[in-house]
């Protein structure tokens, strides 16, 4: 049993290395947004990238598979220098720090080992804000309490960070590493440590939260003579949640279908977001948004039969812009009504959201 810890590290690693080979689409049949809302400010916010600096802390431990004297805990305070290629999506770091470790076998050369710790990565970014790859720590001049065969100490392993952002619009990264001995003398070493990064600033391109808007829209468009388009929700950032007058506005609009009779043959109810966000994500958010006022429309006596739901993610957008205003005028849900006659289009368009 003496090569266990270094096979399974080993072994680890090298189906790291696979998955980071993985094509970009594999995003799509991973997503974990769901997970960590709590803890980011936004899906529909910026994503993190170019250069940032981080203060970094690291803490776990040492279990050796052999008879060096080296088991204990320890960990870390550096200074990182990260930056992400977005077109390539990877990650590489480079760190300077301290480092400490405090052994727990009393056959240990000394009872701790401190001193200087560099760190290279390379972390392949494998779904929405997540990265997994590789990484490489030297611990100068401890060679002797690590019972290393050189003057430094060095382990490689494998490293996982998730993106997030810490009290409110501070960058972070928060995940973990195992790693092996690289230069232990007769020893098989496994690290094991959970690893925290934070920016010293706010992040200054996070989005605020949008001021609710009055803004009137352009009257409805009726794109076929027999049909007409109009808006009839508008949601907030992040959410497929209606408000108390477009609840309303839902409602009335049921009513006056039911007064109608037979002139329509079916509604198209389409949910949109705007561009902020990761694609796959504003899709997820637009489909919430169709069903949230499908179920609305649904229990205010609409047929279920007549509904065509769908969400267009951002790649319809009623206004071309980036500021807030515009955003909030892309963050909707549309109906087309087709079947419609010329004589209800006067009562229809009244219900378009101002």
């Amino acid at each position: 049993m003496k090569n266990v810890f270094r096979n399974a590290i080993y072994s680890f690693i090298a189906v790291a290395a696979m998955t980071t080979t993985v094509p970009a689409q594999a995003q799509t049949n991973n997503q974990l947004s769901e997970t960590a809302a709590a803890l980011r400010t936004s899906t529909e916010g910026a994503q993190d990238k170019g250069f940032s600096l981080y203060g970094g802390l690291g803490a776990g431990m040492i279990a050796p598979n052999s008879d060096a004297a080296i088991e204990g805990a320890g960990g870390s305070v550096k200074l990182v220098g990260s930056f992400l290629n977005q077109s390539m999506k990877w990650a590489f770091d480079l760190g300077l720090g301290v480092a400490t470790h405090k052994f727990s076998d009393g056959k240990a050369a000394a009872t701790s080992s401190n001193g200087g710790i560099g760190e290279l990565a390379a972390r392949y970014r494998f779904a929405p804000k997540w990265q997994l790859g590789m990484n490489w720590n030297t611990m100068f001049n401890q060679g002797t309490g690590y019972a290393a065969n050189q003057g430094d100490a060095q382990f490689l392993g494998v490293q996982v960070l998730r993106e997030m952002k810490f009290f409110g619009n501070y960058k972070g990264r928060l995940g973990g590493r195992v790693m092996t001995d690289a230069n232990v003398s007769s020893a098989n070493a496994l690290m094991a440590m959970l690893d925290l990064h934070m920016t010293f600033g706010k992040d200054a391109a996070a989005p605020s939260e949008p001021m609710v808007s009055e803004t009137r829209i352009a009257p409805a468009v009726v794109e076929q003579k027999s049909d007409v388009k109009l808006v009839i929700s508008r949601f907030e950032i992040n959410s497929d949640k209606m408000s108390a007058t477009d609840l309303q506005r839902v409602k009335k609009f049921a009513e006056t279908l039911s007064q109608m009779g037979n002139k329509i043959e079916k509604i198209e109810v389409s949910g949109h977001a705007d561009e902020t966000g990761p694609e796959a994500l504003n899709q997820k958010l637009s489909n919430r948004r169709a069903q949230a006022i499908a179920r609305a429309l649904e229990a205010a006596g609409v047929p279920r039969s007549k509904l065509l739901i769908s969400g267009a993610g951002s790649q319809n957008p009623a206004v071309v812009g980036k500021t807030k205003a515009d955003y909030s005028k892309n963050r909707r849900t549309e109906l087309k009504l087709i079947g419609t006659d010329t004589e209800s289009l006067k009562s229809i368009e009244q219900m378009q959201v101002r």
